[in-house]
C-alpha cells in the first residue's frame, strides 16, 4: 500500500486532492449562505454538496491519466504501478459513492408540508410564537409555557394576522434550530420569542419580534410587574406586537384590547399548571386539570378563560373518556365562561359541541355563527370548529376545506393529520388516507388507535396480509375489550368473508358492553347491518338512538351503504322521529351558513375528534 501512496505523490495527485478540497469547501460553504437567502429549494444544496463528494474521486482519476499520458507520449500506456494506483482510485470512487448515496438517500420527512398546498412565500401577517425560555425553577416550566401560549391565542383572536397553532409552533422547545428553519417548516415570516422569570410575587417577561426571513429585530420590549397585572401585561404585548406587524405591512387592523383586570396571583398558577396538565390530555392529568381549575375559579370567579378551560377539560373527559357525568358540569363551566365574555370563541366551540352532543341542532348553528363574527377567520381553532359542524351536518367537501386551511397553520400537528386520514378513508380515498396516517406516525409515536386506523386502511387497499400483521401488533389493544374487535379485526373477516368468525366478534363485543358498558351501540348496529342482519341491527340502532350517538344520522348516507337499510321499515320508522326530522332541517340551515351551493352526497366519517 505503500509504494501505491508513493506512486500516487509522484503523479501529484495528492496536492490536487488538497486543491480540490479546497475549493469544493468553498463552493459548498458559499452555496449554504446562499440557499436560504435566496430560498433554494433543499435538493438545489444537496446536489452540490454530493457533486462535491463525487467530483473528488472523477477529479483524481483524470489528473492520474493525464500524467501517465505525459510520461508515456500522446497513448495511454499506464504501467503495473500505475495500473494499482488507478484500481485503489476505482475503489474510493466507489467506497465514496456508496457512502453518498446511502447518505442521501430518500427519507420520510420529519416535518411535512401542509396537504394540497404550494410552496409560496409566507405572508407578511403571519407569525408563530415560540415557547418562551424559563428563567426560574425548572419545576416551573408549565409557567412559561403558559404564558405563551396565552399570547399566542391574545393573537390568533386578532383578525389581520395569521398566527401558526400551538401545536406546531410548540414542537420546536428544546431543540436548537435557527429561526429561518423554524420559520420555513411553519410558513410564517415572523417570530416572537421571549423569556420568563418568576420571583415570589414579581414577573420579568422579555420579548422579542423577528422578521424570520433576514433575522433583524422589528420590536423588543421587557415587562417587570406584580403577578396580579400579569393579564394586562399579556393584553400590552399583544397590542404591541399587533402595532408593529401593522407598521410593517403598512396597513390597518384592529389591534386594541380591553384593559385586563387584576388577578389573583396563586389563582394564575393554578390555572397555567392545569392547563399544562390539560395540553397532555390524559385521563388522569384532565381529572387533576379540573382540580386545579376548580380551585382557580373559585379564587378567581371573573377569570373568564378559569371556567373555558374548566369547561373544556370537563367536555374532554366525557368525549375521550366516556365520563357522562362530566358534561353536565362542562355546560355550567362554559356558559359561566359566556357569562363574563360574551365573544370567548373557545368557549362558543365548546358549547356548540356540546349543544351537538345533545342534538340541539339550532343551538349549535347559533354558536357557530357568534364564534365566526367574534373570531379570526385564519385562527386554526375556528377553522377545526367549521370542519367539525361540516362534519356533523354532512358537507364533506367543506369539512376536507377547512381541516387542509388548518394544517396551513398547524403542519405539525398529528391530530388533524390522524382527521384527514379518517376523512380520506371513509372517501375510500385510500393512497391519500395511508399517506396520512403514515405522517401520524411520523409526529408521534403511533397510539393504538393510529395503528387500527393504519390496519383499516390497508385493508381498503385490499392488504390483507398487511392488515393482519398490523393487527397481530397491536394485541393488548383488542383485548382490552371486545369492543374494540369491531374494528380492524372485524374488517379483516369481513373482507375475508368469514362470517362466522364475524357473529363471534359482534358477540364478545356484546357481552363486554353488557358488563362493562361502552358507546358502542352504533358500532354493534352497524357490524349487523354489513352482515346483511338487519332484524338484528335494529335494536342497537334504537340503543344509539337512546343515546343520541350522532353517528346514527350517518348510516343512511355511507357509501357503501345498500337501500336494504333505507326501505326496512322499522328503519324508516326511526327515521321519521321529530328528532331526526330537525337534523335535517337544521343541515339546510347549515349549507346556509357553510356557504354550501346546490346539494351534495354525505359521507360517514367516525372518530372525528381529533386525538
Amino acid at each position: 500500500m505503500r509504494h501505491l501512496i508513493e506512486a500516487a505523490r509522484a503523479k501529484g495527485l495528492d496536492k490536487i486532492a488538497i486543491a480540490y478540497g479546497v475549493t469544493a469547501w468553498a463552493v459548498v460553504q458559499a452555496a449554504s449562505i446562499a440557499a436560504p437567502t435566496y430560498a433554494w429549494a433543499p435538493w438545489v444544496l444537496q446536489l452540490i454538496i454530493f457533486s462535491a463528494l463525487l467530483g473528488l474521486p472523477a477529479v483524481l482519476i483524470g489528473a492520474w491519466a493525464q500524467r501517465v499520458r505525459s510520461e508515456t507520449g500522446s497513448a495511454l500506456k499506464p504501467s503495473r504501478t500505475d495500473l494499482h494506483v488507478l484500481a485503489m482510485l476505482g475503489v474510493s470512487a466507489l467506497v465514496v459513492g456508496a457512502a453518498v448515496l446511502w447518505a442521501f438517500r430518500p427519507r420520510a420527512n420529519l416535518m411535512p408540508s401542509p396537504p394540497d398546498t404550494v410552496a409560496a412565500a409566507p405572508p407578511p401577517n403571519s407569525l408563530a410564537v415560540l415557547p418562551f425560555t424559563n428563567l426560574g425553577a425548572k419545576a416551573n416550566d408549565y409557567f412559561a409555557d403558559g404564558i405563551a401560549d396565552e399570547l399566542l391565542n391574545a393573537l390568533a383572536s386578532r383578525r389581520g394576522l395569521r398566527i401558526a397553532a400551538r401545536t406546531s409552533s410548540f414542537a420546536f422547545k428544546g431543540r436548537n434550530l435557527d429561526a429561518q428553519a423554524i420559520a420555513r417548516a411553519l410558513h410564517v415570516r415572523n417570530l416572537l420569542e421571549g423569556s420568563v422569570r418568576e420571583a415570589g410575587n414579581r414577573v420579568r417577561i422579555l420579548v422579542e419580534l423577528i422578521n424570520a426571513s433576514d433575522g433583524y429585530q422589528l420590536w423588543s420590549h421587557s415587562y417587570d410587574r406584580d403577578l396580579t397585572d400579569i393579564l394586562a401585561v399579556q393584553t400590552d404585548i399583544a397590542n404591541a406586537i399587533s402595532a408593529a406587524l401593522q407598521r410593517t405591512l403598512r396597513a390597518r387592523s384592529a389591534i386594541g384590547g380591553n384593559q385586563a383586570a387584576p388577578i389573583d396571583r396563586e389563582a394564575y398558577r393554578l390555572y397555567l399548571e392545569a392547563k399544562d396538565l390539560a395540553y397532555r390530555g390524559n385521563e388522569d392529568d384532565l381529572d387533576r386539570a379540573v382540580e386545579l381549575l376548580r380551585g382557580a375559579t373559585e379564587k378567581a370567579p371573573d377569570f373568564a378563560n378559569g371556567y373555558v378551560l374548566l369547561g373544556h377539560s370537563l367536555f374532554l373527559l366525557y368525549e375521550r373518556y366516556n365520563k357522562a357525568a362530566a358534561l353536565p358540569s362542562a355546560e355550567i363551566a362554559t356558559r359561566q365562561a359566556l357569562n363574563l365574555g360574551a365573544n370567548n370563541i373557545a368557549a362558543l366551540g365548546d358549547l356548540m359541541r356540546i349543544r351537538v352532543e345533545q342534538w340541539r341542532w339550532n343551538e349549535a348553528l347559533d354558536l357557530f355563527r357568534r364564534m365566526m363574527q367574534a373570531g379570526n377567520p385564519n385562527q386554526a381553532f375556528v377553522l377545526h370548529e367549521r370542519s367539525v359542524l361540516a362534519y356533523t351536518f354532512h358537507y364533506p367537501a367543506e369539512d376536507h376545506a377547512a381541516e387542509l386551511k388548518a394544517a396551513e397553520l398547524d403542519p405539525l400537528d398529528p391530530g388533524l393529520w390522524y382527521a384527514l386520514a379518517v376523512w380520506y378513508y371513509n372517501e375510500k380515498r385510500y393512497d391519500e388516507a395511508a399517506a396520512a396516517i403514515h405522517r401520524v406516525l411520523q409526529l408521534r409515536q403511533g397510539t393504538y388507535l393510529d395503528r387500527d386506523r393504519e390496519c383499516l386502511i390497508a385493508v381498503g387497499r385490499g392488504r390483507l396480509a398487511q392488515a393482519r400483521q398490523l393487527s397481530d401488533s397491536i394485541p393488548s389493544y383488542y383485548a382490552s375489550s371486545a369492543q374494540n374487535l369491531l374494528s380492524c379485526p372485524f374488517a379483516i373477516a369481513f373482507a375475508q368473508k368469514d362470517a362466522p368468525r364475524n357473529r363471534a366478534m359482534i358477540a364478545a363485543a356484546i357481552a363486554d358492553y353488557e358488563k362493562n358498558g361502552g358507546s358502542s351501540e352504533n358500532d354493534i348496529a352497524e357490524s349487523y347491518r354489513m352482515l346483511g342482519d338487519l332484524k338484528n341491527a335494529m335494536p342497537w340502532y334504537e340503543r344509539a338512538y337512546e343515546a343520541r350517538d350522532t353517528l346514527l344520522l350517518f348510516a343512511p348516507y355511507e357509501k357503501y351503504q345498500t337501500r336494504d337499510l333505507v326501505d326496512y321499515p322499522p328503519w324508516k320508522a326511526l327515521w321519521s322521529r321529530p328528532p331526526v326530522r330537525a337534523w335535517e332541517a337544521a343541515r339546510v340551515e347549515a349549507g346556509k351558513t357553510l356557504g354550501v351551493v346546490g346539494s351534495e352526497g354525505l359521507s360517514l366519517r367516525k372518530n372525528k375528534h381529533r386525538i
